[in-house]
């Protein structure tokens, strides 16, 4: 005999179908791809597990690749490891195989939690004419249930009704997706969260190129940015350095880098002795203090 489904369950097969039929009405490329990279944000948990969400999350969607960001080496090898998996259940959330591939990055998990946009503000949608409804009406795509047709049909007018109102100048687009932006907004949260995992990301490489920086204004004439957004990618690139050093899988490129990070002075400027102590510490293989000009002395972990 088969099992009846629950409520919840029914709820949820709707949400799911009904997200399917919005995406199928967006363009393809970067439109859809940012609706499907909301799903899976909104759903990361059903993914990958709840213990496995609090260490990654999915950053962009670009030509099928998902690039998510994980907060550890670590993590993302055993992520890698479920690679097939987790995309296999991808495919199954969003049905149409709008991702093919995964990519783990390593180094940017840890950004400052983004507030959550503010409700926005009710307004006063103008009506729409028998005409233009009907017009919406003949835009509908095809659906396989019927069912949907009615609250398909309500978001189209709705959508229709919020073009009206950008065309009598009573709205505002984001000027980078179009999307309709609230009275106090001058891009779209979706938008300024892009543009802050793209600051992140630059400023990793520069500090990667420049170990010895120690504070935001060395930096601001590459990558504008506050003492926050620094410190919290500073503190990154040191853990990923210093974790790549201490497990022994650090290429000498590396060792040079984490020297640098640790001494915070470019390696011209480090004697040979001192960078070999260093490095020693950073390995755990000298338990003695070490010394350095750029820092008090500094004790190995217990």
């Amino acid at each position: 005999m088969r099992r009846r489904k629950t409520q919840e369950e029914l709820d949820q097969s709707l949400a799911v179908t009904v997200d399917g039929a919005l995406r199928s009405m967006l363009p393809r490329g970067e439109k859809r791809s940012r609706f499907s990279l909301y799903q899976l944000q909104k759903r990361w948990n059903e993914v990958v597990g709840a213990v496995n969400a609090r260490h990654c999350q999915p950053a962009r969607l670009d030509k099928s690749v998902l690039y998510v960001d994980v907060d550890g080496s670590v993590w993302a090898s055993e992520l890698s490891m479920l690679k097939q998996e987790i995309l296999g259940r991808i495919q199954g959330l969003l049905t149409d195989k709008e991702v093919r591939d995964i990519r783990f990055h390593t180094g940017t998990v840890h950004r400052r939690p983004v507030q959550a946009a503010a409700p926005p503000s009710r307004r006063e949608l103008p009506p729409l004419t028998d005409e233009e409804k009907e017009t919406v009406r003949q835009n509908l795509p095809p659906l396989g249930n019927e069912a949907l047709r009615p609250r398909i049909f309500e978001a189209a007018c709705r959508q229709a009704q919020l073009e009206k109102m950008y065309r009598a100048g009573q709205l505002r687009k984001c000027p980078r997706c179009g999307a309709f932006l609230d009275r106090k907004e001058s891009v779209c949260p979706a938008c300024e969260q892009e543009y802050r995992v793209h600051q992140e990301r630059a400023l990793w490489r520069i500090i990667r190129r420049r170990p010895w920086v120690r504070r935001a204004e060395e930096v601001g004439s590459f990558v504008p940015c506050d003492d926050i957004t620094f410190n919290m990618v500073k503190k990154d690139v040191d853990a990923y350095f210093f974790e790549r050093v201490r497990n022994g899988v650090s290429t000498p490129e590396e060792d040079r880098i984490a020297v640098q990070l640790k001494c915070h002075r470019p390696a011209d400027l480090i004697p040979e002795k001192e960078q070999g102590d260093v490095l020693a510490y950073l390995k755990g293989k000298n338990r003695k203090n070490v010394r350095t000009s750029g820092n008090r002395v500094f004790h190995p972990k217990q």
